[in-house]
């Protein structure tokens, strides 16, 4: 081998090694860029925050449970929020017990049922207001909110006692000129503020004095 083509080899070698040093300084620089973007969007990006209190009886009639809270969205973000909207379910804690005061069985983990009960009210007013676009448009710092009549999605079925409902409020919105919705979420569990007493399903109304509602754990989410 000449030293022509030694020369040639080197110097071709130089450039392949040079050239995968310029990638990987390419990649990482466009990586912190991508990383400045996405913090740039979730810092201008809107945020819905929603709180959501007891404000009536947890009822039983003939059309079945109720229950009547105040909930109030507000946009704590940086631009405005689209298509906003609020929807609340209720389901009981776990499968009924046979005695009021519990036995001879425990009461279960219903972590399962409420995620399940979560996805399925966020889903679903999801694609009803991704499909129509309803909702209101929240600017920045306004806020808006009322009364909600909770129902269950469903026929509570069972006539033995539980310890809590659990009620799941969803607020759903998008931003602006994107078709993603994002939802905030807020779980309560209401129970009989006597201690040690249950909730009859097979028919009860218990007042709002006569009510515990306190904060699911972990019962907040946002994305």
């Amino acid at each position: 081998m000449t030293n022509a083509e030694i020369l040639t080899l080197v110097f071709s070698a130089v450039i392949a090694v040079t050239g995968v040093i310029g990638a990987i300084i390419f990649n990482n620089q466009l990586s912190v860029m991508q990383g400045q973007l996405n913090v740039m969007r979730a810092d201008q990006r809107p945020w819905i925050s929603l709180s959501m209190q007891a404000d009536g009886p947890l009822v039983h009639d003939a059309t079945g449970w109720s229950f009547l809270v105040k909930y109030s969205v507000a946009n704590v973000g940086k631009s405005p929020a689209a298509n906003v909207d609020f929807v609340a379910t209720m389901i009981p804690w776990g499968p009924p017990q046979p005695n009021s005061d519990g036995s001879p069985t425990t009461f279960p983990d219903a972590t399962a049922d409420i995620h399940a009960a979560t996805e399925n009210i966020c889903n679903a007013m999801e694609g009803f207001g991704g499909a129509a676009g309803y909702g209101q448009i929240l600017f920045p710092g306004e806020q808006q909110g009322q009364q909600f009549r909770v129902h269950p999605n469903g026929t509570i079925a069972g006539t033995g006692f539980v310890r809590d409902f659990i009620v799941i409020g969803c607020a759903t919105y998008k931003f602006l000129g994107d078709p993603v919705t994002h939802r905030t979420v807020r779980i309560i569990d209401v129970s009989k503020s006597a201690y040690g007493q249950l909730i009859h399903l097979g028919g009860e109304t218990i007042p709002l004095e006569g009510l515990a509602p306190i904060p699911h754990p972990g019962g907040t989410f946002a994305n």
